[in-house]
């Protein structure tokens, strides 16, 4: 029966990483809940179990500016694996530029700039603000690529 379960599935990311996210909370609370490490976290199961569901659901949608780029070059160029790689190479050239301060404020308008916001769910103290502007900005870049990619690919001639 499992057997055929698994076979059935067909694993997206998303549920690859919820999934991941999940075992490896599992993972460190049976075997690595030693009180002396995790003397300076106070949470609960619960309220870290929800923080690490938080965290997963912004992940999905801080990637989904990477997805939707990759969406974008793979029809501009009719190279899945190619536009990926180029994808991801922008994506690293992008979080190099967001680290040179010298840019100041121009920062904060790169869709990477707000990767790594869920930090702020680690503390005692949640910041909401910083998490809410990158979902959003990450998921208005990822509507603009897919849309550019549609109307592009209704004018592509596919049939030759």
């Amino acid at each position: 029966f499992i057997n055929n379960m698994i076979r059935n599935l067909s694993p997206s990311s998303e549920f690859i990483s919820v999934l991941c996210e999940l075992f490896s909370f599992i993972e460190a609370g049976s075997f690595h809940s030693d009180k002396h490490r995790l003397a300076s976290i106070s949470w609960c199961n619960s309220i870290s179990l929800q923080r690490i569901c938080i965290i997963t659901l912004y992940l999905v949608f801080a990637l989904a500016f990477v997805s939707g780029l990759a969406f974008y070059i793979s029809v501009r160029t009719d190279a899945p694996l190619g536009a990926v790689g180029v994808a991801v190479g922008i994506v690293i050239l992008l979080n190099i530029l967001d680290s040179v301060s010298a840019l100041g404020s121009v920062r904060s308008i790169l869709p990477v700039h707000y990767s790594y916001a869920w930090f702020d769910l680690l503390g005692a103290q949640i910041s909401w603000g910083n998490m809410i502007h990158g979902a959003a900005y990450c998921l208005a870049w990822f509507v603009g690529l897919v849309t550019l990619s549609i109307l592009r690919f209704q004018k592509k001639d596919i049939t030759s």
